[in-house]
């Protein structure tokens, strides 16, 4: 049971590492030279990376309690942020650490946090629209309530 937990948050983790690096391959195989060229190839995989998360976070608010949801949607992104920044660099012969660690460490923030965005966007949409556990359970107590009829006192 506990291994079928985990699945879908090591899919995640994998989704947002296989789009960056099939945004880094397609970079590195187009021969892309220009700084330009190479800010709007990354742009386009980091918004990909962006909606994975902001789904992964839209499906579990409206299945899980938000406790459960922030630290499955949490460990999803960082194990994806993680891979993103330390392997998906190895795919095109780069060195993850070859500018320094402050340049990496960087780079796991700002990967970090854009789909940490993008998850919480994604469970905010569901908040509001009241499709998470307990807006459904305020919306069924208020159904049940409304049913019955009012009782009259006897005298």
């Amino acid at each position: 049971m506990l291994r079928h937990r985990w699945t879908p948050v090591v899919l995640v983790a994998l989704a947002l590492f296989v789009i960056n690096v099939i945004g880094r391959v397609v970079v590195y195989v187009a021969g892309i030279d220009g700084d330009q060229q190479m800010f709007m190839a990354s742009l386009y995989s980091m918004i990909a990376m962006v909606l994975v998360a902001g789904y992964a976070g839209f499906r579990w608010t409206r299945r899980y309690e938000m406790v459960r949801v922030v630290g499955e949607v949490g460990l999803a992104i960082i194990l994806g942020s993680l891979l993103t920044t330390m392997v998906s660099p190895l795919f095109v012969g780069l060195n993850p650490f070859s500018g320094g660690a402050s340049i990496y460490l960087r780079m796991l923030g700002v990967c970090f946090v854009l789909c940490a965005i993008g998850a919480l966007v994604g469970s905010l949409i569901v908040l509001a629209v009241g499709q998470d556990r307990t807006g459904r359970a305020w919306k069924y107590q208020e159904q049940r309530l409304r049913a019955k009829p009012r009782r009259t006192a006897k005298r």
